[in-house]
């Protein structure tokens, strides 16, 4: 499974157990932080791996580290959200 295939796949199981707006919230809170919590995400990417899929926390890490990505997440999220 590639990276953004399973940070969709993520952002998928926020939506089915109806945490969409409150990651949306959190993409709100910590977007001025975005390129660092990118670089922490990049070192723990080891780490995190044994609990996620690498592949989806370089994924993760990847968008934050951009406002269009954060953007992008965020539209995922809220578009998805509002279509069921």
């Amino acid at each position: 499974m590639d990276g953004q295939a399973a940070l969709n796949a993520w952002i998928e199981s926020l939506r089915v157990r109806g945490l969409a707006d409150a990651a949306s919230t959190a993409l709100d809170l910590i977007e001025p932080l975005g390129p660092l919590g990118a670089g922490v995400l990049q070192v723990g990417a080891p780490l995190l791996g044994l609990v996620v899929p690498r592949s989806a926390v370089m994924a993760l890490a990847d968008a934050l580290d951009t406002p269009e990505g954060i953007q992008q997440l965020r539209a995922q999220l809220t578009d998805e959200d509002e279509a069921t």
